[in-house]
């Protein structure tokens, strides 16, 4: 019996060796997610907003609505290309599907529910004016803002996250993909920055 016991103990122990040292399973057979890409392109189109008001204020460009001193608009200029960095890391990070990723952008979008609908009214107000870009700002961040946020806590995308790896995310959210993300952003971020000297 003891030699018995034995042997089973040692078979369980190089199993469960076996389990510890095993590759996590991946997403292969799991759903797509939902929102990857809406956040992707929403993340990249900040940063890509960000580059052209920091080029913009490098070149001693204000906006119209700015009284800045030549010294204080460059320095915005720098700093607002110094935080498009981090910016484009977080697209990136969920694009590999990083979990970190996720967390992030489920606050941030949450966070700026609130704050476009709050800005919503006076945005509408200004569409009298022929101020059409607030009203544009006001919607991404309260309507968009929320969708994804929907679409981020799907369960699929939760499970899809919890168990992808990065090979695998780059590979799914790769090529024509990728392309199209990029383009998406730079319309988009070009749209609300010029917005602001219009």
């Amino acid at each position: 019996m003891m030699g018995g016991e034995t042997a089973s103990g040692g078979a369980t122990s190089s199993e469960a060796a076996g389990s510890a040292g095993a590759p996590r399973p991946g997403a292969a057979g799991l759903p797509g997610p939902s929102g990857i890409g809406t956040g992707v392109a929403f993340d990249w189109a900040l940063c890509a907003e960000l580059i052209i008001l920091s080029i913009l204020f490098l070149a001693g460009q204000r906006p119209l609505a700015m009284d800045m001193s030549r010294a204080a608009v460059a320095a915005s200029g720098v700093a607002l290309l110094a935080v498009s960095v981090p910016i484009f890391l977080q697209g990136e990070g969920l694009r590999r599907g990083r979990r970190w990723a996720w967390i992030i952008q489920v606050i941030f979008n949450a966070l700026l529910i609130p704050v476009g609908l709050v800005s919503l009214p006076g945005a509408v107000a200004r569409v009298g004016s022929g101020r059409f870009g607030d009203l544009v700002v006001a919607l991404v961040e309260s309507v968009v803002s929320g969708t994804l946020l929907f679409l981020l806590l799907r369960p699929n995308t939760r499970a899809w996250v919890g168990s992808v790896s990065a090979r695998e995310a780059s590979a799914r959210h790769g090529g024509r993909w990728l392309v199209w993300m990029v383009v998406y952003a730079i319309i988009g971020g070009a749209a609300i920055a010029l917005n602001a000297y219009y």
